[in-house]
């Protein structure tokens, strides 16, 4: 999902070869797609998406 890291191992597959094997493993589905690799807080999300420093407190 968006580049996060593989939930099955990648075994030099392309990347929708993976995708397919976590969603034939069940690891992926519409139950939980959303919340994968979902930022738990504004500081991840401003790491992750903006590439920014921590926020300091």
């Amino acid at each position: 999902v968006l580049g996060s890291d593989p939930l099955v191992p990648p075994d030099d597959d392309k990347p929708t070869v993976i995708a397919l094997r976590e969603i034939a493993e069940n690891l992926v589905n519409t139950g939980n797609v959303d919340k994968i690799n979902q930022p738990d807080t504004d500081e991840e999300l401003s790491e992750d998406v903006f590439g920014l420093p921590p926020l300091s407190k």
